[in-house]
């Protein structure tokens, strides 16, 4: 376990007028800037989810499911929206018959990703911006690479060297050309679905 130090927190992007929070700074930005430029807050969540889904697909990403609750500042009401998978079409409950429990590993276990229908849902009744604006930045990260910031790269380095975060960082992981330049991920082949060439 690493002391206080340079790289024990998330990134930080600060800005004034609104507030987005993403595990990503990439993430973080393309929202708060749907929200400089007057888009809402579904909106502002639309482009940070779809921005995570490239650059930290392991946390959020069109193959999950997704939840949300949104306010809606006109109606003064609470909508929730439940976008986890639904089971497939040909998965019937006779197919349980005689069992006590869910399957805790198998095809019988598997659903169908909600995330996008929920991202759908969400952006048709909810949105201000078209969907091509709001994923545009996911769509340029996707084409032409991203740089991979520090909460990404500590755990790698920590897992190393768990003292002098910023040697471990040099050592482990050797194509850094500086301690303060990201590598960059500039393979598209994965989100091919996005647009990206």
């Amino acid at each position: 376990m690493m002391g206080p130090g340079l790289f024990d927190h998330r990134s930080s992007v600060f800005a004034s007028g609104g507030m987005v929070a993403a595990s990503s700074p990439l993430a973080t930005q393309a929202g708060l800037r749907v929200l400089a430029d007057g888009g809402n807050a579904v909106d502002a969540a639309l482009a940070t989810a779809a921005v995570v889904g490239v650059v930290e697909p392991m946390m959020n990403g069109l193959g999950g499911d997704m939840w949300a609750m949104v306010w809606w500042e006109d109606e003064q009401r609470v909508y929730g929206l439940n976008a986890s998978g639904r089971c497939p079409e040909g998965l019937t409950a006779g197919l349980f018959a005689g069992r006590k429990t869910m399957p805790q590993a198998g095809w019988e276990t598997v659903t169908v990703p909600g995330a996008c229908d929920g991202y759908s849902v969400l952006h048709e009744r909810f949105a201000t911006r078209p969907l091509s604006e709001l994923v545009a930045p996911a769509v340029g990260f996707a084409r032409d690479g991203f740089p991979v910031g520090e909460s990404r790269l500590l755990p790698q380095a920590s897992r190393r060297r768990r003292h002098l975060a910023v040697r471990a960082t040099r050592g482990a992981l050797g194509h850094v050309r500086e301690t303060w330049q990201a590598p960059v991920v500039d393979d598209p082949t994965p989100f091919a679905c996005l647009g990206a060439p």
